[in-house]
């Protein structure tokens, strides 16, 4: 949400204050009206114009959707999805071995029966015919009485039942067997729907995880982008110093008339002009909750701002603008106040480890100057933190 905040922050911001191309500023900075401050500002305000660039990208990617899933978790979902879709294929490539070993039996078992079948005719045939072949088995020799016809009759009718109950028993053994085969097929079938569908949730994940990484990819390019411009324009700025040294110094912009201090009451001196990288205002370390004043009469307007955190822009009816961030809370509604009038109290909301107000001078609207010439000059003295 941060990112949106900060580039819709951007677009609502008047003109001059909105974080511009470098090039464009440094061709400002070559004007003759910007080679008053060229040696002051050029080696800050580029830089940090710059970096706000670079930062932007992150910024919005992360604004556009904050409960997307992160890397890690779209990795562990795919991973999982995988995991599932193997295990089930296993589970479908088991039960097409099992149908084809049953399809194996229940072909033995149909041939077993074509084979007794054709035993017991051939065999019954024989005795019902007295074939040679089977003397050895009844005895029963060449003599045509009514006695060993008798005995013929009920060898054959006893091969007859013994096969007949041996084929009725290989016929359940294969209505069993097709049984357990459909079964199986059924459950195969049922398993490879299934399959398909991890198969789609599978390639899903995939896809997912695949344009996350490669919007990683794209980000990173556009940062490295982004940072090579950032050379190129503390280059340019190097440049404009180098030239400028023949120059003779020139005064600074004139101090507002009537200015009042931003804290009411006791408050420390902090960081100030040009501290760490890219610091462009005065921290006046207060306790909780100190008053904030208007310092000119003018018009405010209030928003979150990246680690400025709650921020306000008074613009004066001087035609400056004064920007006070890290605030606690506003005091009203957007609107016209006058000099001294309570607007914000101190805190430490954005990027702040301290109770303090970062101050911003911005003449005539246009880039931030430091502002400690015109604070000390106006506020009571006061110690510095370090």
């Amino acid at each position: 949400m941060a990112g949106s905040q900060i580039l819709r922050a951007q677009r609502d911001l008047p003109a001059p204050l909105r974080v511009g191309n470098c090039r464009a500023t440094a061709r400002r900075l070559a004007s003759p009206a910007s080679a008053v401050n060229v040696r002051r500002l050029a080696l800050w305000l580029l830089p940090f114009a710059c970096l706000s660039a670079v930062g932007t990208p992150a910024l919005a990617r992360e604004g556009d959707d904050p409960g997307a899933p992160g890397r890690s978790e779209l990795e562990q979902q795919l991973k999982s999805s995988t995991a599932r879709y193997r295990q089930a294929k296993a589970d479908v490539d088991r039960l097409r071995a099992e149908v084809a070993k049953i399809e194996a039996r229940l072909a033995g078992v149909d041939q077993a029966q074509a084979d007794l079948r054709t035993l017991a005719t051939r065999g019954a045939a024989a005795l019902y015919m007295h074939d040679s072949t089977f003397d050895w088995a009844d005895g029963l020799g060449d003599g045509a009485t009514a006695l060993e016809a008798a005995r013929r009759a009920r060898l054959v009718g006893n091969v007859s039942q013994l096969a007949g109950a041996a084929i009725r028993d290989l016929a359940d053994s294969s209505r069993q067997i097709a049984e357990d085969r459909q079964r199986l097929k059924d459950r195969r079938k049922e398993q490879e729907a299934a399959l398909a569908a991890l198969d789609g949730e599978r390639r899903a994940d995939a896809g997912r995880f695949n344009a996350l990484v490669a919007a990683e990819k794209e980000e990173e390019r556009q940062r490295r982008d982004a940072e090579a411009a950032q050379r190129k324009a503390e280059t340019a700025a190097r440049r404009l110093i180098r030239a400028s040294r023949s120059e003779p110094p020139v005064v600074g912009p004139a101090l507002p008339g009537g200015f009042l201090c931003p804290i009411v009451g006791p408050f420390k001196w902090g960081d100030g002009w040009g501290a760490g990288r890219g610091h462009r205002g005065e921290d006046m370390l207060a306790p909780r909750g100190a008053e904030n004043v208007a310092v000119v009469a003018g018009t405010f307007e209030t928003r979150f701002w990246g680690g400025g955190g709650l921020t306000l822009f008074l613009m004066g009816d001087d035609g400056n603008t004064y920007v006070y961030m890290h605030l606690l809370r506003v005091v009203g509604e957007a609107r016209h106040v006058d000099a001294g009038e309570v607007i914000a109290l101190t805190g430490a909301s954005g990027n702040a480890s301290a109770y303090h107000t970062h101050f911003e001078f911005h003449p005539g609207g246009q880039e931030a100057v430091d502002p400690y010439p015109l604070l000390v000059s106006h506020c009571p003295p006061m110690p510095r933190d370090h």
